[in-house]
């Protein structure tokens, strides 16, 4: 009788080898996956969460007789900066106007834009936003604006008059 108890060890230990690096690899692929749309969650978090304080704001202000404060926002940081414009009074190409009406607005009443297009895209958000006060509007958009975005922080002057909608302004220094 032949012993066969060596040959099949020898040809097991590689076996479980290989086996073990393909479940290593496989850990690490669903780790890196699980982080990547873990960071892509939060980006999408701040997004909104940056939409939704600007609005209360806005809203807050707008239902004051007469008001103005300066604001500072938490946004993201792969964000250049955000723009305000009224796309009805838009100019037409070449420019800003021409890539938010045409190609990132969701609706001609889009107020809000977030700088550089197609950023927020890439994490399932919106590029374009509508700010307004339940169902009215409560901005004055004469011409674009644009806020710089700093260190993650956004600067806005919301100012307020008697009878008069919510005018957006930069601070200043």
């Amino acid at each position: 009788m032949k012993k066969r108890g060596k040959k099949g060890q020898v040809m097991g230990m590689p076996f479980i080898f290989i086996f073990s690096l393909i479940l290593v690899a496989v850990a690490l692929f669903v780790g890196f996956w699980v982080i990547k749309n873990f960071m892509e969650r939060a980006e999408q978090l701040a997004i909104y969460d940056f939409t939704n304080q600007l609005e209360n704001e806005v809203i807050s202000t707008w239902q004051k007789e007469e008001a103005s404060k300066t604001i500072t926002l938490a946004f993201s940081k792969k964000f250049d900066q955000i723009c305000f414009t009224n796309l009805n009074s838009c100019s037409q190409p070449p420019g800003f106007c021409y890539e938010a009406k045409n190609i990132w607005s969701k609706t001609s009443q889009d107020n809000l834009f977030l700088m550089p297009f197609g950023t927020a895209e890439k994490y399932e958000a919106s590029t374009a936003w509508h700010i307004k006060c339940g169902q009215k509007e409560c901005l004055e958009i004469q011409n674009t604006i644009c806020f710089p975005v700093e260190n993650g922080k956004v600067t806005i002057k919301l100012t307020k008059e008697s009878g008069q909608p919510v005018k957006v302004s930069l601070p200043l220094p």
